[in-house]
């Protein structure tokens, strides 16, 4: 048995099809069935129930646990060796939702990559419900997430790197209050924006992200119910980057986390701390205890970390 037979079945697992693996693993469906066939005789045992999609017998459940280990444990052994002999090297994979990934990982990226140029930074863009699904599969090294673990919490270390608050970002062009904004922030504490009933804005657009499971549209949407605003104009569209990129262009309010500010700092954008908002959310690095953890991932943490200082402070 090698590391090739283990990654065959598990891929077969993940795709629920030979067809798919097979396309996925670069070789013929026929070379991966008889492959398949071979190895339950070999073991005794079938590992798949031959349905649409294909699933795993109680054997194969086990065969694919134990296979997940070993392709871990051979990877820990390869990695442990590369930080001993190559120190400032090699590479990391981080997991991250497509805001993350936009707005917020490509400044801390360009910074790691300055003191670290060596090391290959891997991002990889998924929705933020399946961030922990790749964490405990490896395939990632850390997740930068806003959510939290549903449970066994004692099973992750979350790295907190800032509070983020909901806030209505308002095009200066069109903000009513706009005059006044400059020296409101002069004289608020760090990191604490103008506080503002929304009702100061009804007569703007309003941008709401289409997707409604996000909390951003939820929050837009119970506010706007309960000041009994009718926004004079909606706009609709597909996550928080392209609304940054609607309210400078002067299309419209809408809200935003506050991290966005932290790398997008301009003159397009008003941003105001609203009375009727208090919902309150983390921003974290996560990566699970039990398993190695890569001078390359203590290297970004740290990195991470010194960014997010810097950057409140100013």
């Amino acid at each position: 048995m090698n590391t090739r037979q283990l990654e065959y079945i598990i891929t077969v697992a993940e795709e629920g099809s030979i067809s798919k693996a097979a396309k996925k693993l670069f070789i013929s469906q026929p070379s991966l069935s008889q492959y398949i066939q071979k190895l339950e005789q070999e073991l005794g045992a079938e590992l798949f129930k031959r349905s649409s999609p294909l699933q795993l017998t109680y054997e194969g459940k086990i065969y694919v646990k134990m296979a997940r280990k070993i392709l871990y444990e051979e990877n820990v052994m390869k990695q442990t060796l590369f930080d001993i002999v190559h120190d400032k090297a090699g590479e990391i994979t981080i997991g991250a939702g497509q805001f993350n990934s936009t707005c917020i990982l490509p400044c801390i990226v360009q910074n790691f990559q300055e003191k670290y140029p060596y090391i290959k930074v891997i991002m990889k863009d998924e929705i933020e419900l399946l961030l922990f699904e790749m964490l405990n599969k490896n395939e990632c090294d850390l997740i930068f997430t806003t959510m939290e673990p549903e449970n066994d919490m004692d099973q992750y270390e979350i790295i907190n790197l800032s509070k983020e608050e909901y806030l209505l970002a308002v095009p200066s062009s069109l903000d009513p209050v706009g005059t006044e904004y400059k020296d409101n922030i002069k004289n608020t504490a760090d990191n604490v924006f103008p506080n503002m009933d929304i009702k100061t804005f009804k007569d703007l657009p309003f941008i709401f992200i289409e997707n409604r499971n996000i909390i951003l549209h939820t929050i837009m949407e119970k506010i706007c119910a309960m000041e009994k605003i009718k926004p004079v104009t909606q706009i609709e569209c597909a996550n928080i980057t392209v609304v940054l990129h609607l309210v400078a262009a002067g299309a419209g309010v809408s809200f935003v986390p506050s991290s966005a500010v932290l790398f997008n700092m301009g003159d397009d954008i008003h941003f105001y701390s609203i009375k009727q908002v208090g919902n309150n959310r983390k921003l974290n690095l996560i990566y699970e205890k039990n398993k190695y953890l890569t001078k390359n991932a203590k290297y970004f943490i740290e990195i991470s970390r010194q960014i997010f200082n810097i950057r409140k402070r100013l």
